[in-house]
């Protein structure tokens, strides 16, 4: 089957490739899983020549990154481990202490004037993020930046690069 992405779908959906003829549809986890399986057999096949056997969208063009497929990230990334972590007081009160720019540039939207007095904690962060994930409160542009709002109105934007560094930095500090 040949694939064309559809980049354009509601956060809400799961991330689908349309077919170009038929116009069914296969997941990303679908790809995914015979990208795997391509790996184990034809560990020699490039990137490219994998795609071009799915796709009728040049390599050069292909664009996997989805507002799905990222709203699935962050709540398996962040989301969810926050949950889990803020249970481990320890590690807890470390968060209360460091500035959430140290993992990652982001900008303030909008602060309610109460928080704007108080720094930008990891603590603080990590809960607006989890609760914008959990709300369905992240809305992504088409650059694929991510605003996340809280019902207080207080809106954080993240590039897409800064996001991942920020995903990867509390990845690191809940194996440590």
């Amino acid at each position: 089957m040949k694939y064309a992405i559809n980049l354009y779908q509601a956060s809400s959906e799961i991330p689908t490739f349309m077919t170009m003829a038929k116009r069914s549809e296969t997941s990303l986890l679908s790809l995914i899983q015979r990208l795997q399986h391509a790996l184990q057999e034809h560990p020699n096949q490039s990137l490219a020549e994998f795609w071009n056997t799915h796709s009728d969208v040049p390599p050069s063009q292909a664009q996997l990154l989805t507002p799905a497929f990222l709203q699935q990230q962050l709540y398996g990334q962040i989301a969810r481990p926050w949950e889990r972590l803020k249970r481990n007081k320890p590690k807890k009160s470390v968060l209360k202490k460091m500035m959430a720019t140290d993992w990652a540039d982001f900008e303030i939207l909008n602060l309610h004037p109460s928080l704007s007095r108080k720094p930008m904690t990891l603590s603080f962060v990590l809960e607006l993020l989890r609760n914008a994930i959990s709300h369905d409160k992240v809305r992504w542009d088409k650059d694929l930046n991510a605003t996340f709002s809280d019902w207080d109105s207080n809106k954080l934007r993240f590039s897409l690069p800064a996001l991942i560094r920020f995903m990867e930095a509390f990845e690191a500090f809940r194996q440590s």
